[in-house]
């Protein structure tokens, strides 16, 4: 039985795809190659099934990472929902302020307290 490295697989099934689009049978490309049927069937699967794996990761993590920008923003859309609902602070008019202001510059001062 003979081993390939990942590097022999990936080149052969380059090859294996480049010969197939030309119109070889898989016979002929298994022939070229030194390779059985089944071997090439089992190296398409495999890569295949990585492909999958790490368009699925990939995926999976793209999902993870729009569901948090999601959450962030119906977090800021209730603030703000929030903020607008609350009632806004009554602005004093200027001449309030004056007689505010004259108010306290004419209170007495509070007394020392004896403890």
């Amino acid at each position: 039985m003979k081993k390939h490295s990942s590097a022999d697989i990936i080149e052969k099934l380059a090859i294996a795809d480049q010969l197939a689009s030309k119109g070889f049978s898989q016979t002929a490309i298994c022939g070229q190659l030194g390779i059985s049927v089944m071997t090439l069937h089992r190296w398409r699967a495999r890569s295949s099934d990585s492909a999958d794996s790490e368009l699925q990761r990939r995926l999976l993590l793209e999902n993870s990472r729009l569901r948090d920008a999601a959450a962030n923003l119906v977090l800021e859309i209730r603030a703000l929902e929030e903020t607008r609902a609350s009632p806004a602070p009554r602005r004093m008019r200027e001449d309030e302020r004056d007689n505010k202001a004259g108010h306290n510059a004419q209170r007495e001062p509070a007394l020392p307290t004896e403890a």
